[in-house]
């Protein structure tokens, strides 16, 4: 199911929003929408406020459903008659307001192998070699230097920016001692 969505949060920026794609590495390919699987009568649409260092108004964001066929080519206009699935036109459009938590925190997330944080109840695992191996990520897209964020751990430098400040990178350690109980 295809939808627009307009407002004056910019997307990507202020939100995320559910996305698709057919089968490709072309992230151009991706479009506002949902899958909803043969038979299923109903999907969600999910709307993520980003956290930045703004503290901002509430803003909304409209979203409107759209008659679509998967089969048509990306940016073509389906008719109500060559679609996959009816849009109720009394239904087709809702608002969502995106409100401002004031949370953001610019940090740097330490995580286990299973995304879990490393914490007193979740200690760093060293191994008997003296190596851990851990995920980093941002807790959030920082809001200077356009992004761009270098975390140094052990050493290392792990590099942050736009694209990637959401996904964890994985580092391994060495040389670390002790392990809990040696």
């Amino acid at each position: 199911m295809n939808y627009d969505i307009n407002g004056t949060p910019q997307q990507n920026e202020d939100y995320f929003n559910s996305r698709y794609r057919r089968v490709s590495d072309d992230a151009n390919s991706e479009r506002d929408g949902i899958i909803i699987p043969q038979g299923e009568t109903s999907g969600r649409i999910y709307i993520v406020a980003n956290p930045d260092a703004l503290e901002e108004t509430n803003e909304e964001v409209t979203i409107t459903l759209k008659p679509y066929n998967f089969d048509d080519k990306p940016n073509s206009f389906s008719s109500n008659t060559n679609t996959n699935y009816q849009v109720d036109a009394d239904k087709k459009t809702r608002q969502v307001t995106i409100i401002d938590n004031g949370a953001y925190q610019e940090k740097a997330l330490f995580l286990d192998k299973f995304d879990r944080p490393i914490d007193t109840n979740n200690p760093l695992y060293v191994d008997a070699n003296g190596q851990a191996t851990i995920k980093v990520k941002l807790a959030g897209l920082f809001s200077s230097n356009n992004g761009n964020v270098t975390v140094t751990v052990s050493g290392k430098e792990i590099n942050f920016n736009n694209t990637n400040w959401d996904r964890a990178q994985t580092i391994t350690l060495d040389g670390l001692c002790c392990r809990k109980g040696d």
